[in-house]
């Protein structure tokens, strides 16, 4: 499934993209660099087929509006910032 997957010419150019980037991309800027529309339905296609190739390359996610890129290192939610409310006062 993987090579199958890594042989399409169209994952071929994602990745081409991926690996040239600096730092990572949302799914707009990878159609815009693919020339492929920036309207609603390339977006959310590109986003379905970044998911694709993230469960079957193993990337971690950045976050979910933006693609993994290969060089980006895995991150670990911080939840020691959770917000406390104050007392309720009774008057």
């Amino acid at each position: 499934m993987t090579d199958d997957l890594l042989d399409n010419p169209a994952y071929q150019q994602i990745l081409t993209v991926l690996t040239g980037a600096s730092r990572p991309l949302r799914a707009r800027d990878l159609c815009e660099s693919l020339d492929l529309g920036i309207e609603p339905k390339h977006i959310e296609s590109m986003r379905a087929e970044l998911k694709r190739l993230v469960n079957t390359l193993s990337w971690p996610r950045s976050t979910p509006e933006r693609s993994p890129s290969p060089a980006s290192e895995p991150t670990t939610p911080n939840h020691s910032s959770k917000r406390t409310l104050p007392p309720k006062s009774h008057s």
